[in-house]
């Protein structure tokens, strides 16, 4: 039997919800480049990260690799329903306020699209279309 001691904080935040866009963040982690990925993703990361060489998609794993501490949190929000889809999730990302993405993003650096001085609302954009496969 495991046992998990929880305060009052960590008790308040815990979900049992399914998060498409939770997924594909952790997904677009475990590719980061310099990270040894475990059995059984492996082979799925090694075909994915050749897929993704020279796209948007794989300039967004090396940005969110490169960012200091860890990825912004509005990319993985608390779960506001058990069971969403990726449309929902990517639409609620779309209203993401100007300050928690200027302020999550102040040092994301993409050499072909938004950089670190330009509008907040331009990164999230960017971020959001590739996450969304449009670019």
């Amino acid at each position: 039997m495991i046992r998990i001691e929880l305060g009052a904080e960590a008790l308040g935040q815990l979900r049992v919800a399914v998060s498409p866009l939770w997924e594909l963040v952790a997904s677009l982690q475990l590719l980061g480049p310099g990270r040894p990925v475990p059995w059984p993703y492996s082979k799925w990361a090694e075909s994915t990260r050749r897929r993704l060489a020279g796209r948007p998609g794989g300039e967004l794993v090396r940005c969110l690799r490169e960012l200091p501490g860890s990825v912004p949190a509005f990319l993985t929000p608390l779960p506001v329903a058990p069971m969403r889809t990726i449309d929902e999730e990517l639409e609620d990302l779309r209203h993401t306020p100007t300050e928690l993405v200027r302020a999550q993003l102040a040092d994301l650096v993409v050499a072909d699209g938004p950089d670190a001085g330009r509008d907040p609302n331009t990164r999230l954009d960017w971020v959001r279309a590739v996450l969304e496969g449009e670019r």
